[in-house]
C-alpha cells in the first residue's frame, strides 16, 4: 500500500491509475516501465491540504528462499527501488523499501486507482 499527500496550500485532485517502473541505481535510461494491470474503477480524489490518498500495488510473487525463482519461468528482478507516477507520468514519486532490494517476477504489477483515506 502506498500512501500520497497533498502537502501544497491548495486542495487538488488525483484521479486514475499510476504508472509504475523499476528504478534504475540512479541512472533514469536504466528505469524499466512495468505492464500496469488495472483493478477497479477510478474516480477523482479531492484533496485538502494535508489531505491524503492511497494505492495498492501487487506483483507477481517471487517464490522459494535465497535463490528464488518465478513460476512463469522468467528471472526474478530485484530492483532497489520504484518510480510511481501520477498525473499521467507528469508527477514522479521514488519509493524504496528502507534499505533492502524487494523481488519481482515477469515485470507485472496489478494496481488500484488513486482512493481516498477513510477517517
Amino acid at each position: 500500500m502506498l500512501n500520497f499527500a497533498n502537502s501544497g496550500s491548495r486542495a487538488c485532485v488525483i484521479e486514475g491509475f499510476p504508472t509504475v517502473a523499476v528504478a534504475g541505481q540512479g541512472d533514469p535510461t536504466r528505469s524499466r516501465p512495468l505492464k500496469v494491470t488495472p483493478e477497479g474503477t477510478a474516480h477523482p480524489v479531492r484533496l485538502a491540504p494535508g489531505g491524503r490518498a492511497y494505492l495498492m500495488l501487487t506483483f507477481h510473487q517471487v517464490m522459494g528462499e535465497a535463490d528464488g525463482y518465478c513460476r512463469s519461468g522468467a528471472t526474478p528482478a530485484a530492483p532497489p527501488s520504484l518510480v510511481v507516477g501520477a498525473a499521467g507520468g507528469h508527477f514522479q514519486v521514488e519509493m524504496g523499501d528502507g534499505g533492502g532490494n524487494f523481488a519481482e517476477c515477469d515485470d507485472v504489477v496489478r494496481t488500484t486507482a488513486f482512493l481516498p483515506n477513510q477517517p
